[in-house]
């Protein structure tokens, strides 16, 4: 597993996390729980079901999210959409044989969503399967290290995805930078008004 760096953790106050995940993904889970504890926070894992267990997101400060290949688009759109909802600070990551995606950190209402940068996705996904090659050599220790490191530098507000980056693992490790969408219907405020008040509001 990847050390983690200390010097960065030094300044992190103490969190409360909740990490969700997909059932096939629990020893994952277990394992960044535990990784996390070390550092900064107390972290439960739960699974992700429908509706989303209330109880265990009462007082987190925020969530991890690990959705696998298996899980269906529209099952973490409805993630995505209750979490936003409650306002809860969330680092998604999706999971699947060939290719490890690492976000985006979904601050509501001030960074790119999961629907934000997904609609990107949709629009260059021609062009996204013809870079890297397979993710190998990542077992569920070194996936949980990554996931640790990242989400300790997030809360040490030292990572780029605190500027909407979205980290790629597929072979040629690459970054990608996605803009909040001023259209988005789940994290935009815009897109929820009416278009009269909208154009009131705007000239």
């Amino acid at each position: 597993m990847p050390a983690a760096n200390t010097n960065r953790t030094a300044s992190v106050q103490h969190h409360r996390t909740c990490i969700l995940h997909v059932p096939d993904l629990l020893p994952l889970a277990r394992l960044v729980a535990a990784g996390c504890d070390r550092h900064t926070t107390t972290s439960v894992c739960v699974s992700a079901t429908e509706p989303l267990p209330l109880h265990a997101l009462a007082n987190v400060d925020a969530c991890v999210v690990l959705l696998s290949s298996c899980h269906s688009d529209q099952d973490a759109a409805e993630l995505n959409v209750q979490l936003e909802q409650l306002k809860i600070p969330t680092l998604f990551v999706s999971c699947g044989s060939e290719r490890v995606r690492v976000g985006p950190w979904c601050h509501y209402g001030h960074t790119a969503c999961l629907a934000c940068v997904d609609s990107i996705s949709r629009c260059f996904a021609d062009a996204d399967t013809t870079r890297g090659r397979a993710c190998q050599g990542l077992d569920d220790a070194d996936l949980a290290g990554l996931i640790e490191n990242t989400f300790t530098a997030i809360l040490a507000r030292c990572s780029p995805l605190l500027d909407g980056a979205v980290l790629h693992h597929d072979g040629a490790d690459r970054v990608e930078y996605v803009l909040k969408d001023p259209l988005c219907p789940v994290c935009s405020s815009w897109s929820r008004q009416p278009m009269e008040t909208l154009y009131a509001q705007h000239g």
